[in-house]
C-alpha cells in the first residue's frame, strides 16, 4: 500500500485539513516508542484537569492532547487496556460522562475511535479513542472542568455505580 492514511482522509471533509495535519502529528507521537510521558508542566494548561481526570479512571491512559489555543477544538487522545472487565467500565462511565442525557454540555462533546497505523508498544492493536469538543477557547475550557466535575461526581455516586455494576 503506496498510501496507508489515503481511506482515513477521503472521510475528512475539505474544511477539517487542520485535522489532517493534527492526526499525522499524532500519528508520528505515537510511533515514536521510546518517547516519554511529557510532564503535566510541559502540556497545554487548559487539558490538564481532564487528563488527570482521565488518567485516574481505570485503565485508561492519556496519549496526546491540545486545548485547540481558541482556534481548533479542544482534544484528548486516550487508550483503554481491555485486558481487565473493569477497564470497560471506565469506558462506559466515561460515555455516560458526556452524554446529553447526564451532561448539560454533551451536546458539544464526542467520543471517537482512531484506528492508527502506528503499532502501539504494549502490543495491543493500535486503536484509541479521542474526547472532542465542538466549542472552541474560553468556552471549551470552561466546559472542560466542568466534565472534570462530572467524570468525578458520576464516578462517586453510589447509585449510579450499583446499577450500572461499575
Amino acid at each position: 500500500m503506496k498510501y496507508p492514511y489515503t481511506s482515513y482522509l477521503r472521510r475528512i471533509p475539505v474544511h477539517d485539513v487542520w485535522q489532517i495535519r493534527i492526526n499525522e502529528e499524532v500519528r508520528m507521537s505515537l510511533s515514536n516508542e521510546n518517547k516519554e510521558r511529557i510532564p503535566y508542566e510541559k502540556m497545554d494548561p487548559e487539558v490538564v484537569p481532564l487528563c488527570k481526570a482521565l488518567n485516574m479512571l481505570k485503565g485508561v491512559s492519556t496519549e496526546s492532547s491540545c486545548c485547540g489555543h481558541g482556534t481548533q477544538p479542544f482534544t484528548i487522545m486516550f487508550k483503554i487496556d481491555f485486558r481487565e472487565d473493569i477497564n470497560q467500565s471506565s469506558l462506559f462511565l466515561l460515555g455516560k460522562s458526556v452524554d446529553l442525557r447526564y451532561w448539560e454540555y454533551g451536546r458539544f462533546w464526542e467520543i471517537k475511535i482512531e484506528c492508527l497505523d502506528a503499532k502501539r508498544k504494549d502490543g495491543d492493536p493500535p486503536v484509541y479513542f479521542v474526547l472532542e469538543s465542538r466549542s472552541l477557547g474560553e468556552e471549551a475550557y470552561k466546559q472542560a472542568l466542568h466534565l472534570v466535575d462530572f467524570i468525578e461526581e458520576l464516578s462517586q455516586d453510589k447509585s449510579f455505580c450499583k446499577y450500572y455494576n461499575l
